[in-house]
């Protein structure tokens, strides 16, 4: 019961992000809810593929966001995906999916994203850092997965990564 105890921590809407999150794909909504008694409804379209998992979430400036995670590849494997755009437009935006630049990678996910507003000094305007793990056939035995991190571009050109 580790996890009971552990919700309350959680403000309303902390625990309500973190239950979307695990349970469905990322989601786009209108910025402004519509007025109850306005007779329009507000709409909520996909922003990601069926089997895609956001994992991490940052605050991009300008009312945009930075998402990070995994898309479902072909063979059961996992590519590392961001996404940076303001989410109550995202609706068929583009999710770059990046290769990390290691050796015999099979599979990859990015968990956690950072951006210039946060972090100025280190992440220069325009770029982001993410880090995930991955997976190598080319990894000393007895090792499963290995940390990495991104800097650079949305693109993944021109970025740095490190291991």
């Amino acid at each position: 019961m580790k996890m009971a105890r552990a919700i309350p921590v959680l403000s309303g809407g902390a625990a309500a992000a973190l239950v979307m999150m695990a349970a469905a794909p990322a989601l786009a909504s209108p910025a402004r809810a519509a007025h109850p008694r306005s007779g329009s409804h507000p709409t909520i379209t996909s922003i990601l593929r069926s089997g895609d998992t956001v994992t991490g979430v940052r605050g991009a400036g300008g009312g945009g966001a930075v998402l990070t995670g995994l898309a479902a590849t072909s063979g059961g494997s996992q590519a590392a995906i961001l996404f940076r755009g303001h989410l109550a437009t995202a609706a068929g935006a583009t999710v770059s999916v990046l290769r990390p630049a290691f050796r015999k990678v099979t599979s990859a996910t990015f968990y956690g994203p950072n951006t210039h507003l946060f972090n100025p000094r280190a992440i220069p305007r325009g770029e982001v850092r993410a880090v995930g793990s991955y997976l190598s056939s080319a990894a000393p035995q007895g090792v499963l997965n290995q940390g990495m991190i991104y800097l650079g571009r949305l693109s993944g050109r021109g970025g740095s990564w490190t291991s």
